[in-house]
């Protein structure tokens, strides 16, 4: 019951977090610059540090040695869903790198700086239709029950680079500053869902290493918080306030979905009952299935 407790109060209040930046951009946000209108942006940060708090603390209330391959990696209509987003995202960053929308105008632009960030969008975007490859080969053999062969490792280490490109282009392109929400949680959803994938690699590829399915939970959690409560309610906000195009839109659902993929595997693991039998007479986890 404890686990259980501590995986609904990190979802719980990872959606009235989201609840409440939702409410906060639509009343308070200046959707041109991303600061804030009025007030500081302090207590946001401590809400941000709540929930990755809450994430990681629950986390570990999974077994070390759960299982973490098979059914515990997620169902295949979410592997095929975070696919599809993964495509649409790839296709919106390539298109925003061609159109040369990051650009700046010709006085601040030289020719290096156009090769690095259109060459670097093109780039982003094949990578993640490499990942979004990779999920609808993950969903046909997840729903047929047969295990991922090892060569597909790197086609999934390639494709979730697709997410570190972006960040990086990111961090180019939009001038940081803590006190930008907007960018702050576009960069904290990529950066939780970057840390997902790893974790999903892991889980897929090595089931029964130590604490694969514990950290599988803590970055499934925190992708619920950062990309679909955060990350996806911003998008869809974006675009509705008129201040980013399709692409902000493309870039919230792709966390939103991988997000929900990740809860899902907290989820799982959260349920896992151990038994008894290890040669050293210590507890392990019975694995749900046998690919």
């Amino acid at each position: 019951m404890k686990k259980q407790f501590l995986y609904r109060l990190s979802l719980g209040v990872s959606l009235l977090a989201g609840a409440a930046y939702l409410a906060c951009l639509a009343l308070n946000v200046d959707p041109a610059t991303g600061f804030l209108r009025a007030g500081s942006p302090l207590p946001w940060y401590v809400v941000f540090a709540l929930c990755a708090v809450l994430a990681l603390c629950a986390g570990w209330a999974v077994p070390l040695r759960a299982p973490a391959g098979g059914k515990a990696a997620g169902p295949a209509p979410l592997w095929a869903a975070m696919g599809a987003a993964s495509v649409l995202q790839g296709a919106a960053v390539a298109v925003r790198a061609i159109a040369g929308t990051d650009l700046p105008d010709a006085a601040h632009n030289t020719p290096l700086f156009t090769v690095l960030i259109q060459g670097g969008g093109v780039l982003c975007g094949l990578l993640y239709l490499l990942w979004g490859a990779f999920c609808a080969l993950a969903a046909v053999r997840l729903r047929t029950g047969r295990a991922l062969p090892g060569s597909l490792l790197g086609l999934g280490i390639a494709g979730s680079a697709a997410v570190y490109v972006y960040v990086i282009l990111r961090f180019i392109v939009k001038p940081a500053s803590w006190q930008r929400l907007l960018i702050t949680a576009d960069t904290l959803g990529a950066l939780c869902v970057l840390l997902l994938c790893a974790a999903l690699l892991r889980a897929l590829f090595l089931p029964q290493s130590p604490a694969a399915a514990r950290n599988l939970a803590r970055m499934g959690l925190l992708a619920f918080a950062f990309g679909t409560c955060l990350a996806l309610p911003q998008g869809i906000w974006q675009l509705a306030a008129g201040n980013a195009g399709w692409d902000a839109l493309a870039a919230g659902i792709f966390c939103g979905v991988a997000g929900l993929q990740g809860a899902v595997c907290a989820g799982r693991a959260f349920r896992v009952q151990p038994v008894q039998g290890t040669q050293s007479g210590a507890s392990a986890d019975a694995p749900e299935n046998t690919p």
